[in-house]
């Protein structure tokens, strides 16, 4: 995970203009074509930067359930003195919840946390995949209330979500966000992939407000800058 805050300017001015398709929080979502391509830097980093601005703590929502990769990116930041995950608080919002566990399971505890960064006015989700039994795996459903419920209680919503090929996550939830940020590397994704993302993520009902690029010119001075 990069700092690219003096990168994502552009990003906060848009999220911060967006007209909410609900009421309260604005939500974007932040998924690239392939994996590897930077979509937790640029989700991170819009999110700790309208953290400066909001009054109210807003959410990196984490849909990778199974890896959990920006919280397991802040705690390597942490060993590194950087900044890591701080106390934790249930997530479930007492709404349905955005996953389903196969097989199903009596377990009613708190699966799904909400932890604070330290030193910063930000909470990324976490899925706890250690209470998870032996064959047990969750999955990614739509959950309308809980989202909702969520933009009650913050001023941005910000979702990380696994790329397009490895994951259906960013079509799970396209229609609850009101806007999606592509990312691309420019060395590596081609024109009509990111064309093809596109449709697809408007065809689950999800609006596309522009392509994020990774990768070009003077981004390679900052690529081993880690958050501190």
């Amino acid at each position: 995970m990069r700092d690219l805050r003096e990168f994502t300017g552009h990003l906060e001015r848009v999220t911060s203009r967006l007209e909410p398709i609900e009421p309260g929080a604005r939500a974007v979502m932040f998924v690239s074509v392939h994996e590897g391509e930077g979509t937790t830097s640029f989700a991170t980093s819009t999110a700790l930067s309208l953290a400066d601005k909001a009054q109210k703590a807003p959410w990196l929502v984490d849909l990778d359930l199974e890896g959990n990769s920006v919280i397991a990116a802040f705690e390597k930041s942490l060993e590194r003195g950087g900044r890591g995950p701080g106390r934790a608080f249930d997530a479930s919002l007492r709404q349905p919840p955005i996953y389903t566990l196969t097989p199903k399971s009596d377990d009613r505890g708190k699966l799904f946390t909400a932890h604070e960064i330290e030193g910063t006015n930000m909470l990324v989700t976490r899925f706890r995949t250690e209470r998870l039994a032996a064959g047990q795996r969750v999955s990614l459903v739509s959950e309308p209330n809980w989202w909702q419920t969520l933009r009650g209680i913050t001023d941005y919503v910000i979702v990380d979500a696994p790329a397009l090929d490895v994951s259906d996550a960013a079509h799970t939830v396209a229609d609850q966000v009101d806007g999606i940020f592509l990312v691309v590397r420019a060395d590596h994704t081609a024109q009509d992939e990111i064309m093809d993302a596109c449709e697809s993520l408007e065809a689950s009902g999800g609006l596309v407000l522009g392509v994020a690029m990774n990768h070009v010119g003077s981004d390679a001075q900052i690529a081993n800058r880690l958050f501190s």
